[in-house]
């Protein structure tokens, strides 16, 4: 594991992951910080569902406005209608449609607010990602507590304090209020659609890359690292390194068996919970969501259905195992020369790679902080000043994030064995949009990664 000593997880945050209601603030880490700890309950059992009254009888709530699509809302949204309905608890319904899925998007939101009920009313997101991201954000601007009922294992954001939109075709993370519960029932998403479920899956594998890239910033840049965090990631990830240290193959549909599957909830909760204390996804997403999140993007600018979160999450995990490889295996003596891009050239570049994406881009980028790692708009000594930097702490880097690459191959039969894609043409991407996004996933975040370092090494 990528941690030598083991951390005694803050009590509150323990208790949370053990099911107990706790009391939401602030808590000392042994990392030497305070977190914020926003949530009060985390059930994750069979019969949680009939559990939903008492959760909202506690969270002061009067009424609930459940928020599903057409699909969740068979799976367990009319359910959670009857438990609530029979405990005298007032409903507004909404029911996005399922065909094609819905986005999490200006339309989706628009629909919502056709429903909005009294302010005494908590929002239950009754789906996975795109209904939680969705439900978060109205809860959020209605502040109204949030209580989310996973209806797949296909996610890790149920528990996440920011929501995920797609605003003008670009992708934006906006603050957000966490859920104040999580009410997820094996007996509801243990028997989601397979492909739900592989997608989970995925989406765990991509936890060891987002990992590496955060000792990488750390190695490079000294950006803050939690150790509590990771270790909460590493326990949650142990099943997919497991399968590639051992090879296991799950195959006949292991990976798919009920107390697998729930055993994916529970890391994917518990991955969740580490975001929640660090106050934002940098325990858990790195350059493999930069990839998904570009793929995303361009199949929506192009009129395509992306293929699922977690899907685009596992093959861009394999590109960033394969890409970490590939820079560790030459190191500083083959860098070429870094071009000297100006502001200019910078959004010529944007405007080339994002069509009429790039100019929302360049207006979130304008907000972003100047790191040293900055691809514009510096001159040749400060460029010097960062590559004698990069190399003096190259050795501290590449031991920091060894501990979390995988063998690519082992990786790439963990995917399949679970039902995951397992190469790009499986998520049918073509071969220009996988080149491109190589050079310019990296635009849609700030946050440093592998390909930060590469675009700024001049390998790619």
């Amino acid at each position: 594991m990528g941690t030598m000593q083991h951390y005694r997880l803050p009590e509150p945050v323990a208790a949370l992951l053990r099911g107990e209601e706790v009391r939401p603030g602030r808590v000392r880490c042994a990392c030497g910080r305070e977190h914020e700890v926003a949530m009060r309950r985390l059930v994750n059992r069979p019969g949680a569902l009939e559990e939903l009254p008492a959760v909202l009888e506690r969270l002061g709530a009067g009424a609930a406005w459940v928020i599903a699509d057409e699909h969740t809302d068979r799976a367990a949204g009319e359910r959670v209608r009857s438990i609530l309905g029979r405990a005298g608890i007032r409903l507004t319904a909404s029911v996005l449609p399922g065909d094609p899925p819905p986005h999490p998007n200006e339309q989706a939101l628009g629909r919502l607010a056709l429903d909005i009920p009294g302010r005494d009313a908590a929002v239950v997101a009754v789906g996975s990602g795109t209904i939680t991201d969705l439900a978060r954000f109205v809860a959020s601007r209605l502040e109204v507590p949030l209580v989310a009922v996973p209806t797949a294992a296909s996610v890790d954001g149920f528990t996440s304090s920011v929501a995920a939109m797609i605003a003008g075709g670009v992708r934006v993370t906006y603050p957000a209020a966490p859920p104040a519960a999580v009410v997820a029932d094996p007996e509801i998403y243990a028997h989601a659609p397979p492909r739900l479920t592989a997608s989970g899956w995925a989406e765990l594998s991509g936890k060891w890359t987002a990992l590496a890239d955060w000792a990488l910033a750390q190695a490079l840049n000294g950006e803050y690292r939690c150790p509590v965090a990771v270790q909460m990631v590493e326990e949650a990830a142990a099943p997919v390194r497991s399968a590639w240290e051992r090879k296991e193959p799950g195959g006949g549909g292991s990976w798919h068996a009920p107390e697998r599957v729930q055993a994916l909830m529970r890391g994917l909760l518990q991955v969740g919970v580490a975001m929640l204390m660090v106050g934002n996804s940098r325990p858990a997403s790195g350059a493999e969501h930069h990839l998904a999140h570009f793929w995303e993007m361009r199949d929506l600018l192009e009129g395509r259905e992306p293929a699922l979160h977690g899907e685009r999450v596992g093959v861009g995990t394999l590109m960033v195992q394969r890409l970490y490889r590939a820079l560790l295996e030459t190191g500083p003596a083959a860098w070429p020369s870094p071009a000297l891009p100006s502001r200019e050239q910078h959004e010529a570049r944007v405007a080339r790679y994002f069509g009429r994406l790039a100019g929302p881009l360049l207006a979130e980028q304008r907000s972003w902080a100047d790191g040293p790692w900055r691809l514009f708009g510096r001159d040749s000594e400060e460029i010097a000043r960062r590559r004698a930097h990069v190399v003096s702490r190259w050795d501290d880097a590449v031991a920091a994030v060894r501990p979390f690459l995988a063998p690519p191959e082992a990786l790439e039969a963990f995917l399949r064995s679970a039902g995951a894609p397992a190469s790009w043409e499986e998520l049918g991407l073509a071969s220009g949009v996988v080149t491109d996004s190589l050079r310019a996933a990296r635009e849609v975040r700030s946050r440093y990664t592998v390909l930060h370092l590469a675009g700024e090494l001049g390998v790619l």
